[in-house]
């Protein structure tokens, strides 16, 4: 067999490690990543393999001068970035027959001659080696038939979309046809271009699954883990020193190394050659790289030091942290979890870091608090929240406002002086209700909004994209990154913002709700009841202003948010749901086009097949760009989740067609929901396997649908991957309500598979 080597990334993710190590060259436990691979193939029969280098590549070039082995290895320079695809082209130029192409920056033990075995026998232009993995959102995903075809892919989903956990791997056999393909000297990607191009044109492309340990080393925590079951199969290390200290098993040490008395050497670590631990310190599932130093009385958890560092006395690294080469932390340093500390920095005694570091610090720096900042939990996250926000999205324009709590404008003032110190344009609204937000960031353009609100002893803060809409994957997974990892970018003096004052503009929303109706409200009687006083008075101001009375005939009921809308009319309650399949109804039949949540009644999509206007669904956390037109629908069509204009727009209706709501519901086919949720301690990529006995079970861009003695249900993870969601949709309450029941009872009792 021959091999092509992909060993040319710069393995950003991994910095700062990854700033003078290339990414392959990375320990794991006895030697590098590229040595573990090197070896496991030639173990499985490869013969030959050509290794693509660019970033570092004259580091990888020379390590492998005293790498023994049997295999004919060859090296391929990038001079220009060709993407995946395009230096495999260039490296396999003199390769005959099919080949495979692995990752020189992840650790696998499949078995590779069985691979290409599989590859060879389906006559398949390509194959992927595939594994099911626990958490499937950072992985680029596989979607294929009963016979391993591949159908799709799914890149770095969202619980909501994540319907497989069957993840690429980025190990592939390729045929000479499938490289011939490959355009010259052009940037072209295995993922995102080659083979999504195969599966347009129906070419085959097979999964090849196997249960086998695999780990993509894309950043600190997921290197330490390899690291760990590296080092779970190896003896203890022969070159330990002689002292009064303990090493734990489960360690590799390298040669030189100096070790303290007293001093402890936890399960998993690696001292590499020339290191030195000083005396009464703890090092613990760390990685020490050749050169550097920790000193006495330290404790070092779960983290990287690199070359030539040094780490003095009385210090602590928290879990996941990474020490950049040839740095200096001074004595009685802090340096709090997840934090990354750049190449060639000093930093002086007696600091604690809890933010990234790219510049040496030389004196201690203590932080002002303005007397807006309240000093509690929440507030702490609010501020973080604002740097990572402001971090995340650069130079973005961002509301902000809160409902009438004092708690809530406190945690409000801490998450605009995150996003000021960061640079971002704050834009106020101040005391509000959450649908108002929506409004505001849809009529201002602007990106994010952020409402706080206060229930009880709890603060909550929700963001949403413009139009009230949901964030996108890839701005989630922005957020996320920097929060986890505090690297936030802060903003120069002359470049913080003014926090631009909006209160002015309340008006115009009073001005957009009346316009929701086309015709008087004249003769209509109408009270409105919602525990929030804003929402009545907005609302009984409007309906005056368009000739209807207050009064008892028809009563609209309006969550204090502004978000959820109830309507009695003779007695009669009618639900949201039953509201909106009215309103979409009679807006597709004369020709508009709707865009609703893909959580929403299933009976929304019948309702228009007789029409020249469609439904469109937007998802909760999308991955792919799948819904762009939805959401270009959804963006000014406020009515579909703001209760208040709802609540126009209904009325407006009902006085055009001389209607009473009785008689518009009997347009719309006899439907009931029945909504509930089970909380889950697995994977939600399990959903598929747990319903695969129901009948006509679709794998949707957000959970999985399917019927049920004549009821649909709709099944999708929340966002966050720790509950499921249960639409159950029928034509008779009871069914309806039978069939969520059953849905939780079944989620709560699944017995998930391991690695599921």
């Amino acid at each position: 067999m021959k091999a092509v080597i992909l060993a040319g990334g710069m393995g950003t993710r991994l910095k700062p490690l990854t700033s003078t190590v290339p990414k392959p060259l990375a320990m794991l436990g006895n030697k590098p990543i590229l040595f573990h691979i090197l070896d496991r193939a030639y173990e499985q029969g490869v013969d030959e393999a050509v290794i693509t280098l660019g970033y570092l590549g004259e580091k990888i070039e020379e390590a492998l001068k005293n790498y023994k082995t049997g295999m004919n290895i060859s090296f391929s320079y990038e001079s220009a970035a060709l993407g995946t695809a395009g230096a495999v082209k260039k490296a396999a130029r003199d390769l005959k027959g099919d080949f495979l192409v692995l990752s020189g920056d992840s650790y696998s033990e499949l078995d590779l001659k069985s691979f290409f075995e599989f590859h060879k026998s389906n006559l398949a232009l390509a194959s992927i080696a595939c594994v099911r993995v626990d958490d499937p959102r950072e992985y680029g995903l596989v979607i294929t038939d009963s016979d391993g075809r591949i159908q799709s892919f799914l890149e770095k989903p969202g619980w909501p979309q994540a319907v497989t956990n069957l993840a690429n791997t980025g190990i592939y056999a390729l045929s000479r046809q499938a490289v011939e393909m490959i355009p010259e000297n052009t940037a072209f990607d295995f993922s995102n271009n080659l083979f999504p191009m195969f599966i347009n044109r129906n070419l085959p492309v097979f999964a090849y699954e196997e249960n086998a340990y695999w780990c993509d080393i894309g950043e600190i925590g997921s290197y330490l883990r390899c690291n760990e079951y590296v080092l779970s199969g190896l003896k203890k290390s022969d070159d330990i020193p002689r002292g009064e200290f303990s090493v734990a098993d489960c360690v590799y040490i390298g040669k030189n190394v100096t070790i303290g008395n007293n001093s402890s050497i936890g399960k998993y670590s690696v001292i590499c050659d020339n290191a030195s631990i000083g005396e009464n310190t703890v090092v613990d599932g760390s990685v020490i790289y050749q050169g550097a130093s920790v000193g006495s009385n330290c404790r070092v958890e779960k983290s990287v030091v690199c070359e030539n560092s040094q780490i003095k006395d009385n210090s602590v690294l928290g879990s996941f942290c990474s020490v950049g080469a040839n740095s200096t932390l001074g004595r009685n340093t802090v340096v709090y979890p997840s934090v990354r500390i750049a190449d060639n920095v000093e930093i002086c005694g007696g600091i604690t870091v809890s933010g990234c570091v790219s510049e040496s610090i030389k004196t201690d720096r203590i932080s002002d608090v303005s007397n807006s900042f309240v000093p509690e939990a929440d507030c702490f996250f609010a501020l973080e929240l604002g740097c990572a926000l402001g971090t995340a999205l650069k130079n973005a324009k961002i509301a902000v406002a809160s409902d009438s709590a004092q708690k809530s404008k406190a945690v409000l003032h801490s998450l605009i002086s995150g996003l000021s110190l960061t640079g971002a344009q704050v834009w106020s609204f101040g005391e509000c209700f959450n649908s108002q937000v929506s409004f505001f960031t849809y009529f201002c353009s602007l990106e994010l909004g952020l409402f706080v609100k206060t229930n009880g002893e709890n603060v909550s803060i929700s963001l949403t994209s413009a139009g009230g809409l949901p964030m996108r994957r890839e701005t989630e997974r922005k957020i996320t990154s920097v929060l986890k990892t505090r690297d936030y970018s802060f903003a120069s003096s002359g470049s913080v913002k003014h926090t631009v004052e909006m209160q002015n503009v309340m008006s115009m929303y009073s001005s957009v709700l009346f316009r929701q109706s086309e015709s008087s409200l004249s003769k209509m009687r109408i009270r409105v009841e919602s525990e929030n006083e804003k929402i009545v008075t907005l609302l009984d101001e409007c309906i005056k202003r368009l000739e209807g009375e207050t009064g008892g005939d028809i009563i609209l009921r309006i969550s204090a948010d502004g978000t959820n809308l109830s309507v009695t009319e003779n007695n009669i309650n009618y639900t949201e749901d039953k509201i909106l399949s009215v309103l979409v109804y009679h807006e597709t039949k004369i020709g508009r086009d709707v865009s609703v949540s893909f959580f929403s009644p299933p009976v929304l999509c019948a309702l228009t097949s007789r029409h020249s206007g469609n439904v469109f669904n937007f998802y909760s956390s999308c991955a792919d760009g799948s819904d762009e037109a939805a959401r270009a629908i959804a963006l000014s069509q406020l009515w579909t989740r703001d209760a208040l204009f709802m609540a126009v727009r209904l009325l407006s209706l009902m006085h055009e067609e001389g209607k009473t709501l009785h008689e518009l519901m009997k347009d719309i086919p006899e439907f009931y929901l029945s909504q509930g949720e089970a909380e889950i301690d697995f994977s939600p990529s399990g959903l598929n396997g747990l319903f695969s006995d129901m009948e006509r079970l679709e794998t949707c861009r957000e959970g999985v649908t399917f019927l049920k003695n004549n009821a649909r249900a709709v099944v999708v993870p929340e966002t966050d991957g720790k509950k499921i969601k249960i639409l159950a949709e029928s034509f008779d309450a009871e069914t309806a309500r039978d069939l969520c029941g059953e849905i939780i009872e079944k989620i709560k009792s699944f017995d998930c598979p391991s690695g599921t």
